[in-house]
């Protein structure tokens, strides 16, 4: 396999943090485990405890290293986004020889632009990670914002199709540039790069406290289902005491007061656990007994591939997910996973009955994910592929 020199530019964290910080890792790791050279180029600031390397991969901060806490520091990092990128493109291009760069996060028309004059320049290939498509209050929130999302729309409706290739997430936003005349031979469908061997089971945590647990990974949002579950939750601890839900992540403080509410006097059967490091995640994931995805339906969950899924997959425990977005077409329900009617706690318990009634295909039905997720998840096997469509 011919080696090539990729710069990976991304506006999320590396190589900790969230999804999309995860994202990144697995995807340079499987890059560099298939004899790809990788750089990561950070172009906004980051939280200090986010900054440890310990992946082998090179990376470094285009301007600022730390979060920019006002206005005045984030125009400055803006200009340091336009300034720096062609200064850094240019010297990676002499000093590496760099000849294929990735976006990830980056999504408007002004800061692509002059990315992609530079590489036609330089004869780069470059290359984008489409993720989502984004309502108008998520990108321009207040009146004088409104400009970004016109730029946001001029690139995803335009001048993405301009581009040497895009990384689809998901089957809608591949259908989405098809509608926008991309070239077939510019698309591809990679959901995510996830390192199952992280989450093998040596690394269980044994479950001492409760006989059965359900588990949740992922920011506590309305779009991710938070609600119906905690309420499917509720219903499920009428009929069995020995029932509780495992919170993995943050919950928004718009949310706090509302689910403080809804678990009063029932508190002993929610474990919220906060935002965990991906070392402790595996651990805490393979002490529950069924693993739930809830999101809502809605373009957010059309269009993306649920991060949390993945690492579900890799735990071989059973899975109840909504049936929204991709899962609506690469999942039979009852084979890899649950399927269960978005929007709705009621389905959400029919699922987790469903399992518990039945544990000996409940553990068939987490080993069918698994195997599922090793052949169309692997971050190795995803990087062949990416590599294969960065040599057309």
């Amino acid at each position: 396999m011919k080696a090539s020199n990729i710069d990976i530019y991304t506006k999320s964290g590396f190589p900790y943090g969230l999804a999309p910080e995860n994202f990144v890792r697995q995807m340079a790791l499987g890059l560099k485990s298939n004899e790809q050279n990788v750089k990561v180029v950070i172009c906004k600031g980051q939280p200090t405890n986010s900054r440890q390397n310990d992946t082998n991969i090179p990376s470094s901060f285009l301007f600022f290293k730390s979060t920019s806490k006002n206005e005045i520091t984030k125009a400055l990092e803006l200009f340091g986004f336009f300034f720096m990128i062609p200064f850094s493109i240019l010297k990676r291009k002499i000093t590496n020889k760099t000849n294929i760069i990735i976006l990830y996060g980056i999504d408007y028309f002004y800061l692509i632009f002059p990315i992609w004059v530079l590489t036609r320049t330089l004869n780069i290939k470059l290359i984008r990670i489409a993720t989502d498509i984004y309502h108008k209050k998520t990108v321009a929130s207040v009146w004088w914002k409104w400009p970004k999302w016109y730029f946001y729309k001029l690139q995803s409706n335009w001048f993405d199709t301009k581009l040497d290739g895009i990384v689809c997430v998901s089957s809608y936003l591949y259908n989405h540039y098809l509608e926008q005349k991309a070239e077939i031979k510019k698309l591809i469908i990679i959901p995510h790069f996830i390192d199952l061997e992280s989450f093998a089971t040596t690394h269980q945590t044994e479950n001492n406290s409760i006989n059965t647990r359900i588990g949740f990974c992922g920011t506590a949002l309305l779009a991710n289902g938070i609600i119906e579950l905690i309420d499917a939750t509720l219903r499920i601890v009428k009929n069995n005491k020995d029932f509780e839900l495992l919170m993995i992540g943050e919950i928004p403080e718009n949310l706090k007061d509302q689910i403080e509410k809804m678990i009063l006097n029932h508190e002993s059967h929610f474990v919220f656990v906060g935002r965990k490091t991906n070392n402790e995640i595996p651990s805490l994931l393979n002490s529950c007994d069924i693993l739930i995805n809830p999101r809502r339906s809605g373009v957010f969950a059309e269009a993306g591939f649920p991060t949390k899924l993945g690492e579900y997959f890799a735990t071989s425990k059973p899975i109840v997910a909504t049936a929204v977005g991709d899962l609506k077409h690469y999942f039979d329900n009852g084979n890899q996973l649950i399927l269960v009617n978005p929007d709705s706690s009621e389905a959400i318990v029919e699922g987790i009955t469903l399992l518990l009634k039945d544990p000996m295909q409940a553990k068939i039905i987490g080993k069918n994910g698994f195997n599922w997720a090793k052949e169309n998840l692997d971050y190795k096997n995803n990087a062949k592929k990416l590599i294969t469509f960065l040599d057309q």
